[in-house]
């Protein structure tokens, strides 16, 4: 039941979509910069349907990586994780899609609140599922160290892991406040960085044996 449930999420949207395009103004907000500021719009056709587009992108891009992912055969060894971030992915853009599709119709949302929130549920699902991702040329924390090593992939996902789960609670927390956008922001970056780091510092001795 659960696999037709994203499918029914994707067809839901194209109705909404189609619903919304005629009542939409001629200029959707598409980009927000590091203080939370609309800085960049998108057509009215761009606006009502990148989301369902993207979202059956993904949806068929996750169907085809495994065919051409050197690591292919890893995808066994995480299927269900996979389809589950898979949904999540789906699920969080078209998030990102609805919410400035719903304030274009007039309901009032703080974009302040919302994009971070938004954001930080990603992060705390994320941090819960790293762990569980087997190494693959597509998914996951991909430096030249986890690529290179079983041992280096596993130590920075579960470092990984609980970095974006702490990251995502302070940010959940943060959004709420005048300056949730930018600790959101600050927090990816910083997680971004120390499992980058990390990588590279246990990876490098292995490298060289």
């Amino acid at each position: 039941m659960r696999r037709y449930l994203i499918l029914v999420m994707i067809v839901a949207a194209v109705g909404i979509a189609v619903f919304s395009f005629p009542q939409l103004p001629d200029r959707i907000p598409v980009h927000w910069n590091f203080h939370g500021e609309v800085d960049g719009y998108g057509s009215k056709s761009f606006g009502a349907f990148w989301g369902p587009g993207l979202a059956i992108l993904i949806y068929l891009g996750f169907a085809f990586l495994p065919k051409i992912d050197p690591l292919g055969e890893n995808y066994r060894r995480f299927r269900d994780t996979y389809i589950f971030l898979r949904d999540v992915l789906i699920a969080f853009f078209l998030a990102l899609w609805v919410v400035p599709v719903i304030a274009g119709l007039g309901y009032p949302i703080n974009m302040n609140t919302a994009l971070p929130v938004i954001m930080s549920l990603l992060m705390i699902v994320l941090g819960n599922y790293l762990g569980k991702v087997k190494r693959n040329w597509f998914l996951g924390i991909r430096t030249p160290w986890t690529l290179n090593s079983e041992e280096v992939w596993n130590k920075t996902h579960r470092l990984g892991g609980r970095a974006f789960l702490t990251a995502g609670l302070i940010s959940l927390g943060a959004s709420f406040t005048p300056y949730g956008f930018q600790v959101m922001i600050g927090l990816v970056l910083a997680v971004t960085v120390l499992t980058v780091v990390y990588s590279a510092i246990i990876g490098r001795p292995s490298a060289s044996q």
